[in-house]
């Protein structure tokens, strides 16, 4: 069915808690009991939008018949007109010419009838030959219906939906050609009353002949759609567009961002994002910060040797070392990746209060680059959140564009059911795109242009409302294994919460 006639059959699948398939027509559970009983409601629905739509057929052929008619008789003044209009041009070239057309005995000008409607005997022929012929083929009356059934009323609906259509296409097309004779019509009307308004004395008559008048007998009513600028945009196919859009978005961001602001990009991507989103709201907690900088400062003795491995330069960087060569997507490069430690001026001697400093940098850093960097297109942003979160509209928030990779990179820690926040981000909205410059240096001039590593995204959600638009639920268990046993998927609800986001005004904020 859905093969045949996708426009009214779009199945979903789901699973189940025991891992089982389950069907959905919508929201309509499909089983084998109820499949009968579906098959005949949507005959029935065919059929009566079928008949609907025959009787829309009917009044969209009377008005076409009736446009076409007003038409013609419109051509047939206008050509009149234009004749009468052209003996005048004609006429004024020479003196005899013009005192001819004045002593000229006024013509009755013919009044234009009222066009009736009438109806094609042979579309009436054939409309009942159709009709008959459906009725015949198609009965309503049957206590069971096949799929087979299914498919033939389906596709003369869409045989008559696409009719419909046309129709409605070719009024717009006759309402806009009617618009325009009209328009001519009156244009000629106005010329030659102004003619024979000059012709009451041989004076203003001789007069106004000689003047170089420019007749804009042509001019037609434009087209208002044609005058509208086109508001269609691009939308976001992650697989098609996904390596362009790397490309020239890691190019403007090495542009337009400082060291500064990419540094503390690459810091809102780990697992300091938390810490930061505190700072930022003002909620200091002098436990969790040197709980924070404990965990650095043992994550940092762990990677010690590392390290102390590197050689550095005076400014506390990495010295590039071009014997060293490193892979990203098979390209080639020297340079060397980014890390918190580093950034963050993480050692012995650090104290709570230079850490909290730290992160005030590293947050103005951030509020400066956030508007430097815009969403290329109309684009989906996710986020996999645990059952009790909701979305932060406060803080820095980390989304990515390809669902795939949010749910497959989600770190399960054996909860059950999960939240994923769905936002509608539009073109031209402040967006920072992780590419490759985020994650390593670029002193060598050597590294890649794309988005390689990541498909992460950074919003400052304090800078955007959020307007829920949508719940729904699906079940998974592509991506989340039994906590005891990682050979059997995980099956689990995925509630999902879909916002639409605009940028807030400067009042909102304050």
């Amino acid at each position: 069915m859905q093969t045949e006639i996708k426009s009214h059959f779009e199945f979903t699948t789901q699973i189940d808690s025991k891992n089982n398939l389950e069907f959905y027509l919508g929201k309509t559970r499909i089983t084998y009991d109820s499949l009968t009983e579906m098959t005949k409601s949507k005959y029935l629905k065919a059929v009566e939008e079928t008949k609907n739509i025959d009787e829309d057929i009917d009044e969209l052929k009377k008005k076409l018949d009736l446009l076409t008619e007003s038409i013609s008789n419109k051509e047939k003044e206008y050509q009149i007109k234009q004749k009468e209009i052209s003996t005048y041009l004609e006429c004024k070239k020479t003196f005899m010419g013009k005192v001819k057309y004045f002593l000229k005995s006024n013509k009755t000008k013919s009044k234009s009838k009222k066009s009736g409607h009438r109806v094609l005997e042979a579309e009436n022929l054939e409309k009942a030959v159709e009709m008959e012929k459906t009725e015949n083929v198609l009965p309503d009356d049957k206590e069971y219906y096949t799929l087979e059934d299914l498919v033939i009323i389906y596709s003369v609906l869409e045989k008559k939906e696409k009719d419909y259509k046309g129709l409605n296409q070719d009024i717009r097309a006759l309402e806009l050609k009617y618009e325009n004779i009209v328009s001519k019509v009156k244009n000629a009307t106005l010329y030659i009353e102004e003619i024979d308004k000059n012709r009451k004395s041989i004076f203003d008559f001789w007069k106004f002949a000689n003047k170089d008048e420019k007749l804009s007998l042509e001019i037609g009513v434009e087209n208002e759609t044609r005058n509208k600028t086109s508001n269609l945009k691009k939308i976001f196919n992650f697989e098609m567009d996904f390596e362009n859009l790397g490309i020239d978005i890691d190019n403007t961001q090495r542009k337009k961002l400082s060291k500064e602001e990419i540094d503390s990009i690459f810091i809102a991507n780990t697992n300091l994002i938390d810490i930061l989103n505190m700072v930022k709201c003002n909620n200091l907690d002098k436990d969790a910060l040197e709980t924070t900088l404990d965990s650095l400062r043992d994550e940092f003795k762990k990677n010690r040797l590392t390290f102390d491995s590197e050689t550095f330069d005076i400014f506390g960087n990495i010295e590039d070392d071009s014997r060293k060569i490193k892979y990203i997507n098979n390209k080639g490069h020297r340079e060397n990746e980014k890390s918190k430690f580093k950034i963050l001026n993480i050692n012995k001697k650090i104290d709570v209060f230079d850490f909290t400093e730290k992160l005030h940098s590293v947050l103005n850093y951030l509020e400066g680059a956030v508007p430097k960097i815009t969403s290329a297109y109309d684009t989906v942003l996710y986020k996999l959140i645990p059952i009790t979160d909701k979305i932060k509209d406060k803080s820095f928030e980390v989304f990515n564009i390809n669902i795939e990779r949010e749910l497959g990179e989600y770190q399960d820690n054996g909860e059950g059911a999960l939240n994923l926040i769905k936002i509608n981000y539009k073109e031209g909205m402040p967006l920072i795109y992780y590419s490759n410059i985020i994650f390593y240096d670029n002193n060598n001039q050597t590294l890649p242009s794309g988005m390689d590593l990541s498909t992460n995204v950074l919003v400052d959600c304090s800078k955007m409302n959020f307007k829920l638009v949508e719940k729904s639920r699906f079940r998974t268990n592509n991506y989340f294994t039994e906590s005891n046993n990682l050979i059997l998927p995980k099956s689990k609800d995925i509630f999902v919460y879909e916002y639409d986001v605009s940028i807030k005004e400067q009042q909102d904020e304050e």
